[in-house]
């Protein structure tokens, strides 16, 4: 017991170490800036890819994510018929760089906005904590796109089982990367405030 438990805080010390490396290192504007137009260019990529998959309207790949059953998957996948299908494979190899991009901007922009309340390396826990959450999205976002492609390459993978992993992959990304867009948000915000306050001081 005693040697579980020092293992595990010697994880959690090398990983706060290693998180603590990446937010002094991450904490710059123009990485912030430069992010922007990237994530937004990727996010026009994956809506006309939508439009290619399922002439219907944007929302194709995001309801295969949230599918939760293989009745559904095979639904989605009927409908989109094989070139569709195509489409969707093509579009799961370029979001495995999309993460990277918005890991970048969310960080970045966390450590930059965040970094006047900082002194020295004392970087707050809760500020550490919401740093790191746009990594832990990026690597559901990994794993739910990797078995997206292994269930769309042998429809045999395709189960309720498969399908629900998937879904709660899609979910924890999305509410991680929500939980850092607005907490970003707010030290914009607050970032402002100040920066106003000082401006009305003199």
């Amino acid at each position: 017991m005693i040697k579980s438990s020092i293992s595990s805080e010697e994880s959690s010390s090398i990983l706060k170490k290693i998180f603590l490396r990446l937010y002094h290192s991450l904490a710059d504007v123009r990485l912030f800036l430069t992010s922007i137009p990237v994530v937004i260019l990727f996010m026009i990529i994956f809506t006309l890819f939508e439009l290619q998959i399922d002439p219907n309207g944007p929302g194709a790949i995001t309801a295969f994510q949230l599918a939760f059953s293989s009745h559904r998957a095979h639904e989605l996948l009927n409908q989109w018929g094989y070139n569709g299908v195509n489409i969707f494979r093509i579009s799961l190899f370029i979001d495995m760089i999309f993460p990277i991009t918005y890991v970048l901007l969310l960080s970045s922009g966390i450590a930059y906005f965040s970094k006047n309340s900082v002194n020295g390396n004392d970087v707050s826990s809760r500020v550490l904590f919401v740093f790191s959450l746009p990594f832990i999205a990026a690597l559901f976002d990994w794993a739910e796109n990797f078995l997206q492609l292994v269930m769309i390459t042998d429809t045999t993978f395709i189960s309720d089982a498969s399908a629900m992993l998937v879904g709660m992959y899609a979910l924890l990304k999305f509410l991680f990367l929500g939980i850092a867009a607005i907490y970003l948000l707010y030290l914009i915000v607050v970032a402002r405030g100040k920066r106003k306050d000082i401006e009305d001081q003199h």
